[in-house]
């Protein structure tokens, strides 16, 4: 029998709304997650996804119907993915919020790839600065 070894990755919610919603590291973003198979996320991803969505319809950038059909494209690709509950990795978040000086949020994203010990692919500049900064080997 062949195992057949998939290429994984945690994406965080800038980088599935990069896709979905074409900006300047759309391009990027793709060319990132065609190096990997499979994706994780964590059960953040779905309110965070629509609360971009929603920012978006309020400041008059897209329709309300723009955001239904974006939204069900979003979940349509996150019922692809491994959800992981913030429960699981809140903790270890919270203080890494605190080492490297970034929201919870954030560090919940870099904190479920250092657990899995696989790259996280984000369009956040400011959080890939702070990545490198603190020297972690994620991206």
């Amino acid at each position: 029998m062949t195992v057949i070894d998939k290429k994984e990755a945690v994406l965080d919610t800038s980088a599935l709304m990069s896709l979905l919603m074409e900006d300047s590291t759309t391009e990027n973003i793709e060319n990132k997650i065609s190096n990997f198979d499979y994706f994780h996320i964590l059960d953040l991803t779905y309110y965070e996804s629509l609360n971009t969505v929603w920012k978006r319809i309020q400041r008059n950038n897209i329709t309300v119907d723009d955001g239904e059909t974006i939204m069900n494209k979003a979940y349509s690709f996150l019922n692809l993915m491994k959800i992981h509950s913030f429960n699981e990795i809140v903790k270890g978040a919270f203080s890494l919020s605190v080492k490297m000086g970034i929201t919870v949020y954030d560090s919940s994203y870099v904190f479920l790839a250092i657990t899995l010990s696989i790259p996280l692919i984000t369009s956040d500049k400011r959080l890939i600065n702070k990545i490198k900064e603190n020297k972690l080997n994620i991206l």
